[in-house]
């Protein structure tokens, strides 16, 4: 089975593999049992992929929406031959060769942070709500850090990270902003063509609110439609990274829509949540 792409990044320091509808990569379970019995022949995949990108140890946290990003030791637990669990979080710190950070997802992108001369490397689950500090936006209680880029961004500082050294980051397989809405009408139209009431417009209205008044929408094109709710992740990402001074040019997306993108056969190239939310791709991070 082929990834729909694999390049190196990081100026070769890593490699990347996306995986999309070409099967499910949805894995759940806390054996390879249960793992297989939630979606068929699903170890047998994984384990062709890591013997594929010569993958030592797959290094799979549980993402949980948060800011946590695990060391490996705390992967204890092998739910088949070097495909390691155990550990909650929406990040890994990559720190030996041929380990990788493996993210099943859909829409949600994965964004990785290299400095190949500090030996920093670290995969992160970029969804909104690891962005987002969805308590504070509400008005209760906030979390430290409010994004898991935070969270990254500081770890790179603990490994001696400053700005004048040459860090980068890549964004993979994410959604964009014409399929991620988050309308803020009284009502919204369903599948069936039958108007509702929107149950998440007072959310979504603070949501887009946080957004608007908290970036600059001139420098960061992040909500594109504020009736709509549209939210563009990769500007919100860049947004999070300029606080640390990274700028564009240290950026890259690699230009994926996963609600959006065809192949030349008119079929979907990824899963998405917004047209079947029990589907996933698979991102493989690989430090060389």
């Amino acid at each position: 089975m082929k990834p729909v792409y694999q390049r190196q990044i990081c100026e070769g320091f890593l490699e990347i593999a996306v995986y999309g509808a070409a099967r499910n990569w949805r894995f759940v379970g806390d054996t390879a049992e249960q793992m297989d019995e939630a979606n068929p022949g699903i170890v047998e995949a994984l384990q062709k992929v890591m013997t594929k990108h010569r993958v030592e140890r797959a290094l799979v946290p549980r993402p949980v929406f948060g800011t946590e990003i695990v060391n490996p030791v705390q992967l204890r637990r092998e739910i088949f031959p070097r495909f390691l669990r155990g550990a909650e979080g929406d990040g890994v710190r990559l720190n030996f060769t041929n380990d990788a950070y493996v993210l099943s997802s859909a829409d949600c992108p994965c964004v990785v942070i290299c400095d190949p001369i500090k030996a920093i490397a670290i995969g992160v689950h970029g969804c909104r709500d690891a962005l987002l500090d969805r308590g504070r936006i509400a008005g209760k209680s906030g979390r430290e850090p409010a994004s898991v880029l935070y969270k990254a961004m500081e770890l790179a500082r603990n490994r001696g990270w400053v700005k004048t050294s040459p860090l980068s980051v890549f964004i993979a397989a994410g959604i964009g902003p014409t399929m991620f809405t988050h309308p803020t009408t009284p009502t919204v139209m369903g599948e069936d063509g039958i108007e509702r009431v929107n149950e998440y417009q007072e959310v979504n209205r603070q949501l887009i609110d946080h957004l608007l008044n908290t970036y600059d929408q001139k420098r960061f094109k992040i909500v594109t439609d504020p009736v709509q709710g549209s939210i563009n992740l990769v500007e919100l990402i860049v947004a999070q990274f300029a606080e640390y001074g990274v700028t564009r040019d240290q950026i890259e997306w690699d230009g994926v829509d996963t609600a959006m993108d065809k192949g030349p056969d008119g079929k979907f190239l990824y899963h998405s949540s917004r047209r079947d939310p029990t589907k996933r791709n698979l991102v493989v991070v690989k430090l060389h």
